[in-house]
């Protein structure tokens, strides 16, 4: 497999790499199975020039980069190899030129916000087999995804989910069928999916008190470690929101079949119930490190060094209904989703404004889901023949032109 990861100084990305490596010590006789042909990312080019001395890449691209960087990253794509130079380039729409190489079989992308969805697009467009743990590809253009994949369940061979939510439920679907019987895939096998929430940092704290919320609080999550939009996001739901929207595309099923309840420990990661009431699990101590090896070794299994899971340790395991003055976005999301068109990208671009003025101390926590309902309320979608990559884009660009004049007038008011 020749691996582009896009992302690679974030944390999924970092983790696939590790993944990689640990693959490599586990698994000596696959040892070559996989090489890292590109690599990528926004702007920490001192990590990535780390990263090229490491796995020797032949392409890499940095695309916000300075002076600074890319005499970093010169030097360290000169010195990369005994045998070659890793060849850097510059900007996002090098992304393309990087998806798109015939020496890449499988692109891992794992930017962050509706960047991501160009580069996937692209990808899929040239054959390629992506690894998908960037939430807004789908939320924003999932239905180009599904145009262009031809089929209305999206997960399999050429489009892996990598979130642990979605690969929980791609590994109790499975791919085999039953003989005389369909796919267990099938939409047509499934009562409903069940996506499961830590219910974030703020679970147990008084509404009350939500008002005073600090950033500091808010990114202190209690079992996962994310970037700080998602950590936000975990903490007011909207992530979920985003999982239930990307299921729908990746299972083929309505909203209505796509469930969510509050799991604190994060242990069961994702259930399906099929039309005979039947329901499987997928279950595991939280780590990012086995959705992303499932996704890049589908459909094998290797052996890993992770930690087992032990029941025992585990203890209890709870399960709560979702609170809807606790976590607004969730239901914001929903409807978004069922709205379509460009309502969903609208939605992504305000939480992304919102998240980032509330990590700026430019608004409140609870100035979040307002500033995204009202934003959504102003919004005039395109007709669904319209959808394309630039009216998406174009919707994009207005919410956050819209929400970021909503958070001045936040401001102003004091």
């Amino acid at each position: 497999m020749r691996l582009a990861i896009l992302g690679s100084t974030g944390s999924i990305g970092r983790q696939a790499l590790a993944v990689i490596s640990e693959f490599a010590r586990v698994n000596p006789d696959y040892r070559d199975q996989v090489e890292v042909v590109g690599l990528a990312a926004l702007r920490q080019a001192k990590l990535l020039a780390e990263q090229v001395e490491t796995f020797h890449p032949r392409i890499c691209v940095l695309v916000d980069a300075n002076a600074e960087g890319r005499e970093l990253l010169a030097a360290a794509c000169t010195a990369s190899s005994s045998s070659s130079r890793t060849r850097l380039l510059l900007g996002a729409e090098a992304l393309i030129e990087l998806v798109t190489r015939d020496d890449v079989d499988m692109v891992l992308v794992a930017v962050v916000g509706s960047a991501g969805l160009k580069p996937t697009l692209a990808a899929l467009r040239a054959g390629k087999r992506v690894a998908l743990a960037n939430k807004e590809t789908l939320v924003v253009g999932g239905e180009l995804v599904r145009r262009m994949l031809g089929r209305r369940a999206l997960a399999g061979d050429r489009l892996r989910p990598i979130d642990s939510e979605h690969s929980a439920i791609w590994q109790c679907l499975g791919t085999g069928t039953t003989e005389g019987g369909p796919d267990r895939q099938s939409p047509s096998c499934l009562r409903r999916l069940i996506l499961t929430a830590s219910g974030g940092p703020l679970r147990n704290l008084p509404l009350d008190r939500f008002p005073e919320v600090t950033a500091a609080q808010v990114l202190a999550h209690p079992t996962w470690r994310m970037g700080p939009r998602i950590t936000v996001d975990s903490a007011t739901l909207m992530n979920k929101g985003f999982e239930v929207i990307e299921a729908c595309y990746l299972f083929g099923v309505p909203d209505d079949k796509v469930e969510v309840v509050v799991h604190p420990q994060s242990v069961v990661h994702s259930l399906v119930e099929f039309v005979d009431r039947s329901v499987l699990a997928q279950l595991g101590w939280p780590d990012m490190r086995l959705p992303i090896q499932y996704a890049l070794f589908y459909p094998h299994r290797y052996p890993s060094d992770l930690r087992p899971l032990d029941l025992t340790a585990a203890g209890r395991l709870e399960f709560y209904p979702v609170e809807a003055d606790r976590y607004p976005c969730l239901g914001l999301a929903r409807m978004a989703g069922r709205l379509g068109s460009t309502y969903p990208a609208v939605l992504n671009a305000a939480d992304e404004e919102a998240v980032a003025a509330f990590l700026a101390g430019e608004i409140r926590f609870t100035d979040i889901p307002g500033l995204v309902e009202r934003v959504l309320a102003r919004h005039q979608p395109v007709h669904p023949d319209e959808l394309s990559e630039e009216t998406i884009l174009a919707a994009d660009s207005w919410s956050r032109r819209t929400v970021r004049s909503m958070i001045r007038d936040l401001a102003r008011k004091g």
